[in-house]
Parts: C-alpha cells; sequence; structure tokens
C-alpha cells in the first residue's frame, strides 16, 4: 500500500520542486550588496538578463548618503560602440558611461539619471542601442528595475 501511495504522491512532488522553483528564483533575482564606495549600498539584478545576441544587461540603483545612481551594466558591448538610449526614435540622456580600460576586461556602465531609469523600468517603447545592434530590455528586467527602484528609494 505504501509503495502505491509514494508513487501517487510522486509527480504532484516533482511538480513542485521544479515547477515552482523557477518562479522562486525570478523574484529573487534582486540583491543589495555594500558598496562599491564607503557608505554606499548597491541593489542590483544577480543575473544578468539576455537583451540580443552576444549583448546582455544587468540593472542597479547606487545608494550613498548624498546621491543615488541608476543605470546598466552591459555584458558583451564592444568597447568602441556608441550606447543610446531611445523612446519612439527620440534619444534620452545617458549621464555617463564607462567603459573597462584597455587592459582589463569587464561590463561597461551606462548610467542614467532617475527618470530615464523609471520611464525604461515602466515602459517596453524605451530601447537601447549599442553599435548596430537595438534592443528593448525584456519585461523580467524592466520588473526587476522597477524592484530595484523602490528598494533603493525605501532606504
Amino acid at each position: 500500500m505504501r509503495p502505491r501511495l509514494v508513487l501517487l504522491a510522486l509527480p504532484g512532488l516533482l511538480w513542485f520542486l521544479f515547477g515552482a522553483l523557477p518562479a522562486v528564483a525570478q523574484s529573487g533575482n534582486v540583491t543589495t550588496v555594500e558598496g562599491p564606495g564607503s557608505g554606499e549600498t548597491t541593489t542590483l539584478t544577480a543575473e544578468p538578463h539576455m537583451l540580443a545576441d552576444g549583448l546582455s544587461a544587468r540593472a542597479f540603483g547606487i545608494s550613498a548618503p548624498d546621491t543615488t545612481r541608476w543605470g546598466l551594466r552591459l555584458i558583451g558591448a564592444d568597447e568602441q560602440s556608441p550606447i543610446q538610449l531611445l523612446q519612439d526614435g527620440d534619444s534620452l540622456p545617458i549621464l555617463e558611461v564607462q567603459r573597462p580600460a584597455d587592459d582589463e576586461v569587464g561590463p561597461t556602465s551606462v548610467y542614467f539619471g532617475q527618470e530615464a531609469f523609471l520611464l525604461m523600468a515602466q515602459t517596453s517603447t524605451v530601447a537601447l542601442r549599442v553599435g548596430d545592434t537595438r534592443a528593448t530590455p525584456p519585461e523580467a528586467l524592466r520588473r526587476e528595475m522597477r524592484q530595484i527602484f523602490e528598494t533603493v528609494t525605501d532606504e
């Protein structure tokens, strides 16, 4: 009798374990860490999101005692490619682009004002152009950007 109950319960248990985990992992993709500077905290997406073939991004918000910075870390961006933020063909402001030094490897950090960060988080009409690649952040990344904004502004 017991082996039969175990066999009947097994599919439900497998569904619970494997069917529920991706949703938990997705909502847990935002984390807060100390730094980069003294007295600063960074809230960011732990795992990057694919924007286009060979290009992915992690969103972040950095809270400091006197300022807050918002942006994306681009993985796979060519060090020479121009970067633009666009909405309906119009250019939106980018505050700063930090690329790895010539002898370094790493992501390119793109900083936006709060308004541009929120606009990108709230609508699918904002696109990022990196060289010849134009990509709209996927809904999962935009949702996490909204979560980052809420976390950073509640600190």
